[in-house]
């Protein structure tokens, strides 16, 4: 059987989980995981399950792949553009404190 399903937990110590139509699958990244990326949670995945519902194959979401590696550079810029502003921002802080120290009235 084929579904839908989004990687809940990815495996580590314990089991990964899936969630698919509302039910959760456990699974392992050994013979199951067929994709470059590696499961993380919120993940959209094809998932292949056998009779007894066991989990057999697990497979990216080919748009999701591609937008996933469309986005690296721009997720990076991101967060240079965010340490920037935190620190725009701290130095607008330290000169309101240095500010307001001079000037106890205002």
């Amino acid at each position: 059987m084929r579904a839908r399903g989004k990687v809940l937990r990815e495996p580590g110590a314990a089991p990964g989980l899936l969630m698919i139509d509302g039910q959760q699958f456990r699974f392992w990244l050994d013979g199951v995981w067929h994709s470059e990326l590696r499961p993380k949670p919120g993940l959209a995945v094809n998932v292949e399950l056998n009779r007894e519902l066991q989990v057999v194959r697990i497979s990216v979401i080919p748009e999701v792949e591609e937008m996933e590696h469309a986005q690296a550079p721009v997720s990076q810029r991101t967060e240079k553009s965010e340490g920037r502003t935190c620190r725009l921002i701290a130095r607008i802080v330290r000169r309101l404190m240095t500010f307001k120290k001079q000037n106890p009235a205002a």
